[in-house]
């Protein structure tokens, strides 16, 4: 993902249904010292429709189901929710 398309970056991505999506920024994206704040923005596009109904957040409980025991979880765990959303 990248605003250089001539190297082979992508503007944007189709992630299909039942497809658990996150952002995160590059380590030398946080230790850029000239910026005030530094934050990721992450959009979605739904068609033909949405309905909150279909959407979820993923919640530590099925993060680590998803793991299923494997190390590493504990590295996304600031990125899930505590409860159901």
């Amino acid at each position: 993902m990248g605003p250089n398309i001539h190297e082979g970056e992508l503007l944007q991505l189709l992630v299909p249904t039942g497809v658990w999506k996150m952002s995160r920024l590059l380590r030398e994206d946080l230790e850029v010292s000239d910026r005030e704040h530094t934050g990721c923005l992450i959009t979605e596009v739904v068609f033909p429709g949405f309905a909150w109904e279909d959407h979820l957040f993923l919640t530590r409980e099925e993060l680590e189901k998803l793991w299923d025991g494997a190390p590493g979880a504990e590295e996304y765990a600031g990125y899930v929710r505590e409860g159901r959303a």
